[in-house]
């Protein structure tokens, strides 16, 4: 964590100013005011805008204004080369956000007693713990289709025509593939030594220092329903223990199912003894893993009010954390041996006429029933908890996470397929469900892309196509929902259809008004949406229609002569309604994560990009999902009290904290994590998603009484030292109710979400925080003034 500006001795008169930037790592020297002046740019200085690659630009120094610091945090989330392969755990960064949403109780005021943990809330918890375990079998299932179907059995086997026990190591294979997962999610970077050195990653390694690894498992006990941003709050931050206990049960999980996978289709060509001592050790550790998951998800727990971060946690939690830690991994890594030794028992006559492995070609059915099941299980307990359309979103969120998981596995397993098939005359079995899951992801699209553009144009109607963003993004639980409810359905409606025809059917058997009013429905809206935007531009809007209509008369007359071309093997234009949603739903997402992730193993700015993503998602702790990107919260937050803390120390010290974005989360955290008002501290909030964003999907977490309770400890004689400034252009930041400035600024350059610190409001805004906390009575309670000044050109 850099903090440039930091100076030694007294801070100067007037208090530091401490900016924070948001996602996407805004670089310090932007928030400490360097400058580009553009030359020739039309409209004066008045605006801010991008310098091109081919314009010449004139950057000025930094302003010299020894009050401020800039205090950046983005190396956490996309600072080393290996945050690139991030993306692949993405789902799970989804499932353990839908932990977060559960609408769990809170408390009434700033001084009410810590919440308990009831009933509805910890069958929720285990619920969402349980649907995460699938989507972490999704990507299992995916890498043993890829390795051990595909690469191993189908082609080494039947097409190189290998030995017979070859096929054991397709299962070590998919166990080394999962393994190298977990430590993905283990690596993070150390944190500075006090000598200035910058931090190492943490090494690859599956072991832990053992300091590290006592601390870790110091308080056992399961805090979801107790820890909140605003009441104990240290249990987010020192509750390591059920991250680490979730690990244990996701990795023997995955083991385990590897293992059973690899024994099932055995049969009669195994050793009975050795194919039986596979299934126990599997099934027992199946068994353990529910058992402890159920035994740690529905306990109460004891009370934490005004207990220490040194706690002891849950006696009660002590055996299963103990058995999570020592009795169920190697179960389940000695079924994995087992699995792996089975094909050497193998007669060649007997399977050889399996065309693939023939458990792995029915699982994802029963594990996408089984996700349909618990995303309504949950939906129906979370809906008395809080009404209206909030409840939706943790289902909605898992199933969003499932889809994600299963896409990109249906990706590889495509593509690997048609790597094996397009190494000779052998063409390889795939799985129908491929077709289908592109099929409902595409048709889920085609409900969203409408009713988004609807309610879009439907907010727009009386204050611009940027307002109808911002009130669209405020309003976000409607997309969840509507997400939610067309997964659900299409789920089950999928299953009858199974049962009923007894298996899955090829896709091409869809009936052609079906697939007529999903291309409709998808590609309808944005082809409206875009002659809109574009006749706004070019002032003529019967040309654009005319484009248009040539664009897709021409793409109808490709899909119907079959003529086009193929470009990384996706058939463009497709020549059918499977196709095309394969290379919608499938394909296009998976060679664009694909490619993101090879670009981001080099390029900064790629990481950066990526690193949005972490920003946002990663700010809660892994309780719910434990293979989801390491937090970095638990480093941001405490130690930007502690340099807060810094600041105001001695007689007279002042601070004004400036965040922006994600950063106004962390730093109302900060402010939050005292239970006592800081005195001498301001906070100035720009671009804020305290309310517009948090607030709608985290109600537990982000509520008025967090609110009320940040008022309560920056509030003293001279008045409340909390401003906030949003523009109703920005798709982010908005109002935050209670909080001084609810007027929205003007946005006549098109800034939206960046460089609020050039407009004249901040600059005043941060005058009167200043005047407040040196008590000046002749700004104290003043608004601050609006001024249509222009600024002097610059980037934020």
């Amino acid at each position: 964590m850099s903090r440039p500006g930091d100076g030694d001795g007294a801070p100067p008169v007037g208090g530091r100013e401490l900016r924070v930037h948001g996602v996407a790592g805004t670089p310090p020297e932007s928030m400490l005011g360097l400058r580009a002046v553009l030359d020739g740019s039309p409209g004066g200085a008045a605006c801010v805008r991008r310098p091109g690659p081919d314009e010449i630009t004139l950057w000025d120094p930094p302003r010299i204004d020894p009050r401020l610091q800039a205090w950046s945090w983005s190396s956490l989330t996309s600072g080393r080369w290996y945050q690139a392969f991030y993306l692949l755990l993405l789902p799970f960064m989804i499932a353990n956000l839908a932990g977060w949403m559960l609408p769990a109780g809170r408390p009434d005021s700033p001084g009410g007693p810590a919440p308990y943990r009831d009933l509805r809330l910890r069958w929720a918890t285990l619920v969402v713990r349980l649907v995460g375990l699938l989507v972490t079998l999704v990507f299992v299932v995916s890498v043993q289709i890829v390795l051990a179907d595909l690469v191993v059995w189908q082609w080494l086997y039947r097409r190189l025509d290998r030995p017979v026990g070859i096929a054991g190591i397709g299962t070590a294979a998919t166990a080394g593939v999962f393994l190298l997962l977990i430590v993905l999610t283990r690596i993070r970077p150390r944190p500075a030594t006090a000598t200035g050195r910058q931090p190492q990653p943490f090494p690859w390694s599956l072991v832990e220092a053992s300091r590290e690894r006592r601390a870790q498992w110091r308080a056992p006990r399961d805090p979801v329903g107790a820890g909140f941003l605003v009441r104990e709050q240290w249990l987010l931050w020192n509750s390591g223990a059920i991250n680490v206990a979730l690990r244990r049960l996701h990795l023997t999980a995955g083991l385990a199912t590897i293992a059973l996978l690899a024994a099932l289709p055995v049969g009669r060509a195994a050793p009975s003894d050795l194919r039986s001592w596979t299934l126990v050790l599997g099934l027992l550790a199946w068994a353990s893993v529910l058992g402890l998951l159920a035994w740690i998800g529905l306990r109460r727990g004891p009370g934490v009010q005004g207990r220490p971060a040194t706690d002891t946690g849950d006696p009660g939690l002590r055996l299963p954390f103990f058995l999570v830690r020592w009795a169920t991994w190697p179960l389940a890594a000695a079924a994995v041996v087992l699995a792996a030794l089975l094909p050497l028992g193998w007669s060649p006559g007997i399977v050889r006429r399996w065309g693939s492995l023939p458990a792995l070609r029915g699982t994802a059915v029963w594990v996408t029933a089984a996700v349909v099941l618990g995303v309504l299980v949950l939906y129906v307990l979370c809906r008395p908890l809080r009404s209206g359309r909030r409840a939706v979103n943790p289902a909605a969120m898992l199933l969003i996470a499932a889809s994600a998981g299963a896409a990109f596995g249906a990706g590889l397993i495509s593509r690997a397929a048609g790597l094996v098939g397009g190494l000779g005359s052998f063409t390889p079995a795939v799985d129908q469900y491929v077709g289908w899951l592109a099929v409902g992801v595409t048709t889920d699209l085609a409900v969203l892309v409408p009713f988004a553009a609807v309610r879009w144009w439907w907010l727009s109607r009386d204050g611009g196509r940027a307002v109808g963003v911002h009130r669209l993004t405020g309003g976000g639980s409607w997309l969840t929902a509507v997400i939610g409810v067309t997964g659900v359905a299409l789920g089950v409606a999928g299953g009858i259809g199974f049962l009923v025809r007894g298996g899955m059917p090829p896709v091409d058997t869809l009936p052609s008004w079906f697939a007529l009013t999903v291309l409709v429905l998808l590609l309808g809206p944005p082809l409206v949406v875009a002659c809109v935007l574009a006749a706004s531009r070019v002032r003529n809007l019967v040309l654009v229609v005319l484009a248009a209509a040539i664009v897709a008369a021409g793409g109808v007359a490709a899909v119907l002569s079959g003529r086009g071309f193929t470009l990384l093997g996706i058939a463009l234009p497709p020549s059918t309604f499977a196709e095309f949603c394969l290379d919608v739903a499938v394909v296009l997402p998976t060679a664009a994560v694909l490619a993101r992730i090879y670009a981001g193993l080099t390029d900064v700015g790629a990481r950066r990009g990526v690193g949005v993503l972490w920003d946002v998602g990663t700010f809660w702790p892994r309780w719910f999902h434990p293979l989801a990107p390491p937090t970095y919260s638990d480093r941001a937050v405490p130690e930007l009290d502690r340099r807060i803390t810094t600041e105001l120390e001695g007689p007279g010290a002042t601070l004004l904290l400036a965040p922006h974005s994600q950063g106004s989360i962390i730093a109302a955290a900060a402010v939050l994590l005292h239970e006592q008002p800081r005195e001498g501290l301001a906070l100035l909030t720009y671009g804020s998603p305290w309310q517009h964003l948090y607030a709608e999907f985290f109600p537990a977490q982000v509520h008025p009484v967090a609110t009320d309770t940040i008022r309560h400890r920056l509030s003293g004689p001279n008045g409340q030292r909390w401003i906030n400034l949003h523009r109703a252009t920005d798709p982010i930041g908005g109002e935050i109710d209670g909080v001084e400035q609810a007027v929205p600024l003007d946005d006549p350059c098109g800034r939206k979400h960046s460089d609020y610190w050039v407009e004249d409001e901040y600059g005043e805004a941060a005058a009167r925080l200043r005047a407040m906390l040196a008590g000046d009575p002749a700004r104290d309670g003043q608004p601050p003034a609006r001024s249509d000044a222009p600024e002097p050109a610059g980037t934020g």
